[in-house]
């Protein structure tokens, strides 16, 4: 999917999008704050760790301490432990239709 804006009108679909994002991430941030866990395709989150999730192998649990970074690369989201050099989690962070342009977080 393309949108696009002409120079000088407003982006009234970026603007929603970033809302949309921005209200995802306070709904995990309070989440994780009251004890909660939350998850997606091949991982979940909780306040001490990260489990990567590995079918019929057994689940990596990762210390929130041992991560160093994470951040949008590539289209995939991509999370760093303290020390490695390679990603040690990667999962597809947009869909087709929205795939925005970032670097990965250091």
């Amino acid at each position: 999917m393309r949108f696009a804006v002409r120079v000088g009108d407003e982006d009234n679909y970026g603007t929603f999008i970033g809302r949309l994002q921005e209200k995802l991430f306070q709904k995990g941030k309070t989440a994780i704050k009251s004890g909660e866990s939350i998850t997606g395709e091949g991982w979940e989150l909780n306040r001490n760790s990260l489990v990567i999730k590995k079918g019929q192998r057994q689940d990596e649990t990762i210390s929130i301490s041992e991560i160093s970074a994470a951040g949008i690369w590539d289209n995939n989201l991509c999370i760093w432990r303290r020390g490695e050099e390679k990603t040690i989690f990667q999962s597809l962070a947009y869909n087709e239709e929205f795939q925005p342009s970032c670097s990965p977080a250091k």
